[in-house]
């Protein structure tokens, strides 16, 4: 399998029009690279992103800084995944006590 993960600003949407329309025509030839975007942005900018027509179309988005996986098909959650992710993250409390201790 081969797959382009990339974040979009300053990456993907870098560059001029000429260099995204090189890319575009790239994977059209190449439909076995599955585009993955793994970006800060949270889903509502991601959309605006996938209105251009130079913008490939992602089969999966890693959005809000890693925080949510998006089935790129349809724009919706993948939640067992999402799940599973949280699951290994440490409980809020462990989290808020740490951020409070930091220095402003």
């Amino acid at each position: 399998m081969k797959v382009l993960v990339t974040d979009l600003d300053g990456t993907l949407l870098g560059g001029d029009r000429a260099g995204q329309a090189r890319l575009h025509a790239a994977l059209t030839r190449h439909p076995e690279v599955t585009v993955v975007f793994a970006t800060g942005r949270g889903l509502p900018s991601v959309r605006e992103v996938l209105t251009d027509p130079l913008t490939p179309g992602p089969r999966w988005i890693i959005a809000d800084v890693g925080a949510s996986v998006i089935d790129g098909a349809d724009l919706t959650p993948v939640r067992e995944l999402q799940d599973r992710l949280r699951a290994g993250w440490p409980e809020r409390a462990r989290c808020g006590r740490r951020w409070s201790a930091s220095p402003s």
